[in-house]
Formats: structure tokens, C-alpha cells, sequence
């Protein structure tokens, strides 16, 4: 809405399969809606968008996907037609108003233009797993799926966030982006804007987490329950009208899904794929598991390696689908993975994203689940958790106390001790003083005072990966690497009801003697392959990137100092000659020569100021 003269940047690799636009008046208020479809349920015409179901109704373009929309259509009534998701969400907005929320299951964001109630409602599904970015203007308000449509001609970075990246690798973890002037709703927001007053709008929250019911009864019990919800809610995510796979890392997660589909599949004919980043370093190396998984679940697999020369250019193709700089490797070997399902002839992938953060998978985990014992008084089973820790992770009593320091420190004893990294910054090589102290020593996210909750258990971690540190840049990595080649990803563990359910169940059905995702593989170990269950180990999609790096280190040095150049009042390129030299040497790498060289990328990529 606003400045009519604004080119809109088109985004077809989002959606190949068609486009269109549409503007309308209201309020002496011009609302431009465009769309690029990715047609994946119901390819006919008549879903393309902007869909309206009669004249001088109300207008929706719409990414994502509405997994209930045969139960709705039901529930609504009436005639329709179409037979996709996108004209039962615009009969649940004219059946419910806003509340429609409440009824939807999947991911979306969307927009309606609502001309005769003189609205526009923009909302963003539960967890952010589709994006919406906004920028306000003198006029009124931007939308977007992705930053690039709003940027103007000289972007220009956020420093805060930039410090963040640059300092902690955090990303998404606020409603901020690393272009100043450029915002996202967060996941569980809204935005309903009254056309007469559009500058009053302000995002609000229309979805929260809730607090746990009751329990599920004894472990026998939940897990029956639990078995029950993932074959539901993997049904749902099956709904397609174009060919579907399964990106296959070897873990649990991965394994899970592609077992409960193989279960749901069988007596259809349809046989499912799997896509499998390989890397030929034994100590990255998960193809064995993925390959048992794809066996036992009578898939196809087909595995891709990408490629370790170019790094630079390959930064900088996947930077610009990103949007913002790589916080680490893996998300190269993520685009690999899309860019494969594309050439296969796959439109729709389903991933396992969220499965670690809900079912206590990191080892992060580990800390405040000890602390929980504690609180209870369960002394001997803190110790024997310990040692299974240390024996089936390699987890030190080190490892724990840092853990829960790190996490769980109160905020005023962290005033106190974050003093202490005062010397660190200052003497750090790479950057310039002034960014790193500007506004004060910066803090990592996860010890802010907005974290979601301060209480040590599972769910405590869960709520802030979910709400603040990992999920929010996974999704933005999934949505993107996805997209860039016309692929949707879908994420099953992430739907509301999956998610509510697994956050409620107490730590021990989640980690027990060491074993984590404890409910997840009692409940489907049947469908999952031994050797999948029986895994310690947690790579995480683990990436060659020291070796990436050397490899190319002549060209990641060289971009880094022309950002210096471009950038002194942030890095300092003397400090960065010396950090090469001593990498190029033999020395040890650390994420944030990483995490400087994708900074120059982006800045390189999107000319910021």
C-alpha cells in the first residue's frame, strides 16, 4: 500500500507456474496485490491468484499451504469453485474475520484486501515457517515474501543485528532484519490495518504457545498418543497434486517421516524419494543410515555432493536467495539438496525441521534438563543421567556446568559477569573496537531479557529455540534454499497441534539414561531402521566448511578486505590480513572467519551501506 509509483520486483523463482495482479481503491487508498504461484494443490487456473470468490469481495494472495482445507470446506459449507486451499482460507476469512486464524492448520502468510469493511488483514502461520517482511513508509505499508522487493536503491544495514550475526551467528531471533528500515512479522502475528488510518496499525500476537495441559498419563500412554498424532499430521502434510519427496539426512527425524509416509503410501503405487547430501569425509559422513532408512521404507534415494571449488561464487548465488548473510556452510549444502529435487521433478519436499528443538536433541538440552532433576530433589538420577551423557555423547561435567551457567544464569549476576568479556572484545582482530562496543558489550540473545522463560527444563530450551534462536533462522534457510528453485517445503513437526502435544510431555519421555528423542523413537520403531535408532551421534547436517574455506581462503581473504574497505567503521582489515595468514598457516578455524567472509558477501551482493 502506498507509493503506487514503486516498481514491484518479481520473485518468479517463488512461483514459476503463474502470476497476477491487482489493484484496488478504498479510503482513497490504493492496495496492490501481485502474486507468483507455485502450483502445488489444485493446478488449475481458477486457483491462480489474487482469488477473489465474488465481485467486490474481499482479495487474497497467499503463500503456504491450509493442510486441513478439505475438513474446512466441509465445515464452512456452501458451494466453491475450486478444489484448492486458497478459496476455502478466503470463505474462512468471510465466514470467521480474523478469528479464521484459529481454524487453520499449515503454514502461511498472507495478505486480504478487504475493500467493503475498508481492512487488509496480513498474518504469518504460528512458528514463521513462511515469511512476511514489511516496510512502513510515509504512505502506508510494503509486503513481501522476500527482503530484496524492499529494498530501495542504497540499502543499508541494521548495526545491531549486524553485531549480532558477526559476534554470535544469530539471526531472526527479533522483528528486525540486517536492512535497516526492513522488519518481518514474527510467527503467531497479524497486522490488521484500518484503510483510513493505515499508520496506527501495529503488529499483534494471535498465537501463543499455551501453557501444558494435563499429562497424557505414563509413558505406555503417551506414546500410543503420540504415534497416533504423527501418522495424522504426516497424512496431512502428504496432500499434493504434484510429485513429493523427502529430504533424508540419516537422522531420526528424517527417518521417522519417510517411514510413517512409506505406512500411509502403501497399496497407493506411489513410491517415495529421498534426496541425501553426501560428503565422502568419513566424520560427516550419514549416508549409511539414509540409505538403511530409504531401504526400509522401499524409497528411491538419490544423493548429491556439492561441489568444494567456488565457494565465493557459490556465496554469493545463494546470499542473494537468502537475503541476508550464511551463518554457517550447511545452508550451501541445503541448497544442493533443493536444487536436486527440482531437477528430479519434485515440486514438494517434505523436511524434519523442528524435530530437534522440540524432542530435546542438542546437547544444549542437557544442562537445564539436569537442573530440572534438581529442583525435584532427584539427586542419584542427575548423576546416572550425567554419566550416560558422558559415555554416549561425550559429555563432560564441564560441558554441563557450562550449560547451565550459559543458559540459566539470572540476570543480575549476568550484569555482573559479562564484565569480564570486555578484554575479549577489545582485543578481537577482526573488528573495530567502536562496532563491538558502541552500544555497550553486546549480549547474546538467549540471555535478554525478553527470552521466553527463565525455568530449567526441556520445555523452557524448546520454547526459546522455537521462539528466539535456532527455529527462526532454519525456517528462514528452509524457505529460501526451497524456493529459489520453485520447491515447497513442508515441516511436519512443526504443525500446532504436534507441537502443543510434544512441548506438554514431561523432560524424562524426552531424554532418559541419555537416550533423547526417547518418545519419537519408542513410539515409531517399527517403521525406523536399528541403526537409525540406535544413534548417539549428532551431526546436524554437518558441512566440510574448514575445508571449503581453505580451499578457496586466496578469494574469501580478498572479498573480506574489500569489505574492510567499504566497511572500516566495522571490520578492521589489518586484523583480518593477520587472522588469514594465520588460518592459511595451518591455524585453527573458528566460525567467525566464516561468519566475516559471508558478511562481505552479502554487502558485496546487495551494494549496503
Amino acid at each position: 500500500m502506498g507509493e503506487p509509483e514503486r516498481e514491484i520486483i518479481p520473485v518468479a523463482h517463488r512461483g514459476p507456474d503463474a502470476s497476477g495482479t491487482e489493484v484496488l481503491e478504498a479510503c482513497g487508498q490504493r492496495v496492490t496485490l501481485a502474486h507468483w504461484r507455485l502450483s502445488i494443490l489444485d493446478p488449475q487456473a481458477g486457483s491462480n491468484q489474487p482469488l477473489r470468490r465474488r465481485p467486490g469481495g474481499p482479495v487474497v494472495v497467499f503463500n503456504g499451504e491450509i493442510y486441513n482445507y478439505i475438513e474446512l470446506r466441509h465445515r464452512i459449507g456452501g458451494e466453491f469453485r475450486t478444489a484448492g486451499d486458497t478459496e476455502v482460507l478466503l470463505a474462512a476469512y468471510e465466514k470467521w474475520g480474523a478469528d479464521c486464524l484459529r481454524h487453520l492448520r499449515g503454514m502461511f502468510a498472507f495478505v486480504i484486501a478487504d475493500p467493503a469493511r475498508r481492512r487488509v488483514l496480513v498474518a504469518r502461520d504460528r512458528f514463521g515457517i513462511k515469511p512476511l517482511y514489511w516496510r512502513k513508509t510515509a504512505d502506508g505499508w510494503e509486503f513481501a515474501s522476500e527482503i530484496k522487493q524492499l529494498l530501495g536503491a542504497t540499502p543499508r544495514l541494521h548495526p545491531a543485528r549486524v553485531r549480532d550475526f558477526l559476534v554470535f551467528g544469530a539471526q531472526d531471533h527479533t522483528a528486525d532484519t540486517l536492512f535497516d528500515g526492513v522488519g518481518q512479522l514474527r510467527g503467531g502475528e497479524m497486522l490488521e490495518i484500518d484503510l483510513g488510518h493505515p499508520a496506527r496499525a501495529e503488529p499483534q500476537t494471535w498465537y501463543r504457545l499455551p501453557s501444558p495441559g494435563k499429562p497424557m498419563g505414563d509413558f505406555e500412554d503417551a506414546t500410543r498418543a503420540y504415534r497416533e498424532k504423527m501418522f495424522e499430521v504426516v497424512s496431512l502434510h502428504l496432500r499434493s497434486d504434484v510429485p513429493l519427496g523427502f529430504c533424508l539426512s540419516g537422522g531420526m527425524d528424517s527417518s521417522a517421516l519417510i517411514g510413517v509416509a512409506r505406512a500411509r503410501l502403501r497399496g497407493s503405487g506411489r513410491q517415495p524419494t529421498g534426496i541425501h547430501c553426501h560428503f565422502p569425509d568419513a566424520r560427516l559422513d550419514e549416508s549409511r543410515y539414509a540409505r538403511d532408512a530409504a531401504a526400509l521404507a522401499g524409497a528411491r534415494l538419490i544423493e548429491v555432493t556439492p561441489p568444494a571449488s567456488d565457494l565465493v561464487q557459490r556465496l554469493e548465488r545463494v546470499t542473494f536467495s537468502q537475503d541476508e548473510p550464511l551463518a554457517n556452510a550447511s545452508i550451501l549444502s541445503q541448497y544442493a539438496v533443493f536444487q536436486m529435487a527440482r531437477e528430479q521433478g519434485l515440486k514438494v519436499m517434505v523436511d524434519g525441521q523442528g524435530g530437534d528443538e522440540l524432542l530435546a536433541s542438542y546437547p544444549q538440552f542437557f544442562g537445564p534438563h539436569l537442573l530440572g532433576m534438581l529442583r525435584r530433589l532427584k539427586i542419584w538420577t542427575v548423576f546416572n543421567e550425567a554419566r550416560h551423557f558422558r559415555e554416549d555423547h561425550d559429555w563432560r561435567w564441564a560441558d554441563t556446568l557450562r550449560s547451565m551457567a550459559l543458559w540459566f544464569t539470572p540476570r543480575t549476576v549476568f550484569r555482573i559477569a559479562k564484565r569480564l568479556v570486555v578484554n575479549p572484545l577489545e582485543n578481537n582482530p577482526w573488528a573495530t573496537k567502536g562496532f563491538l562496543l558502541g552500544e555497550g558489550i553486546p549480549m547474546p540473545p538467549w540471555q535478554r531479557p525478553e527470552r521466553a522463560e527463565t525455568r530449567a527444563t526441556t520445555r523452557s530450551m524448546s520454547l526459546l529455540m522455537i521462539q528466539r534462536l535456532t527455529l527462526p533462522m532454519l525456517l528462514h534457510w528452509e524457505d529460501r534454499n526451497s524456493m529459489a528453485h520453485g520447491v515447497e517445503s513442508r515441516v511436519p513437526f512443526l504443525d500446532h497441534e504436534l507441537v502443543e502435544m510434544t512441548l506438554a510431555l514431561p523432560d524424562e519421555f524426552k531424554i532418559r539414561n541419555g537416550v533423547t528423542k526417547r518418545i519419537l523413537k519408542s513410539a515409531l520403531r517399527d517403521i525406523v531402521p536399528p541403526s537409525v535408532v540406535a544413534r548417539r551421534d549428532k551431526l546436524g547436517f554437518a558441512t566440510p566448511e574448514e575445508r571449503w574455506l581453505r580451499q578457496s581462503s586466496d578469494a574469501a581473504c580478498a572479498l573480506t578486505l574489500e569489505a574492510a574497505a567499504n566497511h572500516p567503521e566495522i571490520l578492521n582489515e589489518a586484523g583480518l590480513r593477520r587472522m588469514w595468514q594465520d588460518f592459511s598457516a595451518g591455524g585453527v578455524h573458528c566460525p567467525t572467519l566464516w561468519r566475516v567472509t559471508a558478511f562481505a558477501a552479502w554487502t558485496r551482493v546487495f551494494g549496503v551501506g
